[in-house]
């Protein structure tokens, strides 16, 4: 009576070794290589890891290839770029090989087709989602008018040495938007989108000619932006095709220097030889600041004059959609100077400031307290306490056409390491859009470049100061 027998025991089981590779994922490693044999194993284990959540190690694909396991079809997965129908579909095709793991070198090989043209459908499908799918019209949508005055201020630009051909053309298309009503977005809209979309990195990197004619624009504004910021306290001298700006007390090269201008027609050597001679009758060492990307021609003709570069700082700039808050640091506190602080006060924040950059700084003295309260900068200079105590500084420059420089941010000694200049300059950043900036920059060397990066400021441009060398002064 079968009944009254033992059960038979079940089968064993045999035990998964975790370090074997489901023959799903062996498959998939075989067809990968069988549709594209130029794959590397590094990638074939990223499109593993995508479909699979398991990403095998090199070794472990190359045994499986070298076992000889027949892939399961040798049809293309996809025909290549030039054999589809539609513009629609080649952009479809595109899209799901990189969400599969391919990355875009290997797609543009596998379809036959050039890498700029793959990343340029990955790039429109970040920005559009999939109404970027759809094939676009190249054709003009707007007329585009040119009126007397245009025609004037192109003319007046093309004249200036230092302004090449395709400033001219940046800027004349500036012009041109603003003298049709019909255009829409504005310039300064179209500066931000190129801010955003590009991550504002230098020009030459940057292929697409709508984004570096906003960009340049940008550049120019900026540089103009500069010459605004110089007239508020120094005095003006006009030696085209150059601006001398001398400030009434600071003798110091930083404070006194010349802007090249954007109209003109005067030689840029003869213009060189009256800075030569300008700046010595006023004390002062013939000194020239530019943004490089606007101004690219300059640097050649100043060496072969005789100057020499003295610093060249990065333009780092940040607009609200690049902002990222800074974390906090328990106990920091930031305020500003207002009608009611004190001269004690006063000389805390202006020795806080001094410190940080010169250890050895002479403290401030209550009259400049007192001749600090008439300073523009009064009321955008703010001082950090942490636990009450004086720990970093730093303000902001008058808001003119969207525009305003960060600058003085600085922590003391004993406070550093601590977050507290990201956290100052996050702040000054907001506050700076709150009173109604839409473009904040500042100067940054390489190491503090760090900081700002953190807090949304993104390396744009480079300004070159030059010096007259000793033996080219008159």
């Amino acid at each position: 009576m079968a009944s009254l027998l033992p059960p038979e025991p079940p089968p064993p089981v045999p035990k998964l070794d975790k370090r074997s590779l489901p023959p799903d994922i062996r498959q998939e490693i075989v067809d990968l290589h069988a549709q594209y044999p130029a794959f590397r194993p590094h990638e074939i284990a990223t499109i593993c890891f995508v479909k699979f959540n398991r990403k095998p190690a090199p070794a472990t694909i190359q045994l499986i290839l070298a076992s000889g396991q027949k892939p399961s079809t040798t049809e293309r997965r996809y025909p290549r770029y030039a054999e589809m129908q539609d513009g629609e579909t080649k952009r479809r095709t595109v899209i799901r090989l990189h969400v599969d793991g391919w990355n875009a070198k290997s797609i543009a090989t596998y379809l036959d087709v050039s890498r700029k043209t793959v990343h340029g459908i990955l790039r429109r499908f970040a920005e559009e989602q999939f109404a970027g799918l759809a094939d676009k019209s190249h054709a003009r949508k707007q007329l585009r008018k040119v009126d007397i005055s245009t025609i004037q201020e192109i003319k007046k630009l093309s004249e200036n040495p230092i302004i090449g051909a395709y400033r001219v053309s940046a800027a004349a298309s500036d012009l041109s938007s603003h003298s049709s009503p019909s255009t829409d977005p504005s310039a300064n809209e179209v500066s931000l989108l190129a801010f955003r979309q590009i991550g504002y990195h230098r020009m030459g990197k940057i292929e697409d000619p709508a984004c570096r004619r906003s960009i340049m624009l940008s550049l120019l504004s900026l540089q103009e932006y500069i010459r605004f910021e110089a007239r508020q306290d120094h005095e003006v001298v006009s030696s085209p095709p150059f601006t001398l700006f001398f400030h009434p007390t600071n003798t110091r090269s930083w404070a006194n220097y010349a802007l090249p201008d954007t109209s003109g027609n005067s030689p840029v050597q003869d213009g060189l030889r009256r800075l030569e001679t300008l700046f010595p009758e006023h004390d002062r060492t013939p000194c020239l600041r530019f943004i490089e990307e606007v101004f690219p021609h300059l640097p050649p003709i100043l060496r072969s004059s005789g100057w020499f570069e003295v610093e060249r700082p990065q333009v780092m700039i940040c607009t609200p959609e690049t902002f990222r808050p800074a974390p906090g640091v328990l106990g920091l506190s930031i305020t500003s100077f207002s009608k009611q602080s004190s001269v004690e006060e006063i000389c805390e924040g202006l020795d806080t400031t001094a410190l940080g950059f010169n250890p050895q700084a002479e403290r401030a003295t209550p009259q400049e307290a007192e001749e600090f309260r008439q300073n523009p900068l009064f009321s955008r200079t703010y001082t950090a306490h942490l636990q009450e105590q004086p720990a970093g500084a730093g303000r902001f420059t008058e808001i003119h056409q969207g525009w305003t420089e960060l600058g003085g941010i600085t922590t003391l000694s004993p406070f550093r390491r601590r977050g507290i200049a990201a956290v100052v300059t996050a702040f000054l950043t907001q506050e700076a859009f709150r009173q109604g900036a839409t473009r904040a920059f500042l100067l940054a060397g390489k190491q503090a470049s760090r900081v700002y990066e953190r807090v949304g400021f993104l390396p744009s441009a480079t300004l070159m100061v030059y010096e007259a060398s000793p033996s080219s002064v008159r």
